[in-house]
């Protein structure tokens, strides 16, 4: 199982409901995304529909790798960090899950911490 996982935080997948009352995910279109990736700088160009829209569609970074991490006292922590490219989040994705697997990874809000502060936490 995966710990470290990409988000696309400008596109969603949209919830319609079937006339039996079921509920199916409709998928984000490769035509969407293709236009999306043609109009990047300028995103209100691209031919997105508004149902695969998110609120945050054109602003800020558009990518965000969410992990889980074990703390030392056995508790899961989430963390998350956004990029613009989704080169930039799958190599940082790829690198954060060796970390976490091969036991370096080291919480992000911890690494200013001072040695003999660590030493003395409980």
């Amino acid at each position: 199982m995966s710990k470290a996982w990409i988000e696309d935080l400008w596109l969603t997948e949209p919830r319609e409901t079937l006339p039996d009352g079921s509920k199916v995910k409709i998928p984000v279109p490769s035509s969407v995304t293709k236009s999306l990736a043609a109009y990047m700088k300028t995103p209100e160009k691209a031919k997105v529909p508004g149902k695969f829209k998110t609120a945050r569609y054109g602003h800020g970074k558009r990518w965000r790798v969410s992990w889980w991490a074990t703390l030392p006292d056995g508790s899961k922590k989430r963390s998350s960090k956004a990029f613009s490219t989704r080169a930039d989040a799958e190599s940082f994705a790829a690198a954060m899950e060796d970390d976490i697997r091969s036991g370096r990874y080291v919480d992000p809000a911890d690494a200013d911490m001072y040695f003999v502060k660590s030493v003395f936490r409980v």
